[in-house]
């Protein structure tokens, strides 16, 4: 189990730069909010196109508030329910029905 988890861990810093995340707090954060988003959408049984589109929300919500003033967590978490929302509802061009209601609030939850 925990060979599995370093070499997850170490695929996830190969693949977005984390060479840093055992020293450093900030790399280490990033790191633990990937990883644990993947093992949620494998908990959900997400398939390849509900994991990625969870995880680039997660990646996404992540780069807003690190990017925005301390003290953002409404911002933030309404810009986490607009992508999510974004995903299930089915409207297109706009949007596209990827998660279900459960799903939604399983999600809302987890965030």
């Amino acid at each position: 189990e925990t060979l599995n988890v370093d070499h997850n861990k170490q695929v996830l810093a190969d693949k977005f730069h984390l060479d840093a995340w055992k020293e450093t707090p900030k790399d280490a954060i990033t790191m633990d909010l990937y990883y644990y988003t993947l093992q949620f959408a494998r908990d959900m049984k997400f398939n390849r196109e509900k994991t990625s589109a969870f995880f680039s929300i997660m990646k996404k919500t992540h780069e807003v508030a690190v990017e925005t003033p301390f003290g953002n967590l409404e911002q933030t978490f309404r810009y986490f329910k607009e992508l999510i929302l974004c995903h299930a509802v089915s409207r297109p061009p706009h949007s596209i029905e990827l998660f279900n209601v459960d799903e939604v609030r399983k999600l809302t939850e987890y965030a």
